[in-house]
This record gives structure tokens, C-alpha cells and sequence, in this order.
């Protein structure tokens, strides 16, 4: 088969316009050649991320087309999402130390590999879990099982 894929609206701001104006005359219908932005309304759409691509401009200019007063659409016609600035990504906790239980784990980790002599398959079956559990446990922790081997 084929595959094509479209680039997300955000990645064809270049092209806005043309794809406002027709999803714009999808909504409206006839009406739509009417219609027109105020400048606030039009750098709100412009500026905003559209996070939800088209489906999401379908919607705001489906509830702009229903609330404008005379063929214009201002910006209080916009949904509030469209007008608020993109809300910054939460940061990530920077961890300052590992919990008890993930020391505790660790030690028992390393313990069970000097046992085993570095054969993950055998700690994995000591602890009742899947090798590829263990592997992402010593990846975590920077446990390198080959230290271990003699």
C-alpha cells in the first residue's frame, strides 16, 4: 500500500490562508464571501498552534461564523483556547535522590548479578521477572552487567 502523510497545520503556516479561506467557506457556505476578520481575530488564528490541526480550525471558525455580528469576525468570537498563548510544557522534577525502594532495588540488583556472575537471565529468574524487565532496571540504575562476568 501507500502511505502519504500531511504535514501538521502548524508546519504549513505558509499556507493558512488559502486553507482558512476554505475551511471558512465550508462553514459558511455562501455567506462565507462575506465575511471578513477583524486584525485582532486574524493574528489570534494566525499565532495560535493549532495543537488539533484542521479539525480544530473547523470548530473555531464554526462557532466565529455563528456568533459574527455583520459578516465580521472579532476576536471574542474565537473559542478562548484559539486566543490564550500556548501554555508552556510542565518542566520535568529533577530528581535529587533515589526513594528507599529504588535503593533498595538497586542493591539488590547488584547483589543478585555478583551472585549470578553477570548472567541476567539468571537474575531475572531469581527475582521472578522478564530479562527485559531487568535490562531496563540496570539501564535506570547504570548497572553494567558485563562488570560482573568473570
Amino acid at each position: 500500500g501507500y502511505t502519504h502523510r500531511l504535514p501538521a497545520l502548524a508546519e504549513r503556516m505558509s499556507d493558512f490562508g488559502v486553507i482558512a479561506a476554505d475551511v471558512l467557506a465550508d462553514v459558511a457556505g455562501a455567506r462565507a464571501e462575506k465575511m471578513s476578520f477583524t486584525a485582532e481575530a486574524a493574528r489570534a488564528l494566525v499565532a495560535h498552534s493549532w495543537p488539533l490541526n484542521i479539525r480544530e480550525l473547523h470548530q473555531a471558525m464554526a462557532s466565529a461564523v455563528a456568533l459574527a455580528v455583520d459578516d465580521v469576525i472579532d476576536a471574542p468570537h474565537l473559542p478562548g483556547d484559539v486566543l490564550s498563548p500556548p501554555l508552556a510544557p510542565p518542566a520535568a522534577p529533577v530528581p535529587t535522590q533515589a526513594p528507599p525502594a529504588d535503593e533498595a532495588l538497586r542493591d539488590r540488583i547488584v547483589s543478585l548479578l555478583h551472585e549470578h556472575r553477570g548472567n541476567v537471565a539468571a537474575v531475572a529468574r531469581a527475582l521472578g521477572k522478564a530479562p527485559a524487565q531487568i535490562h531496563r532496571w540496570m539501564h535506570r540504575f547504570q548497572i553494567d552487567p558485563a562488570s560482573y562476568r568473570t
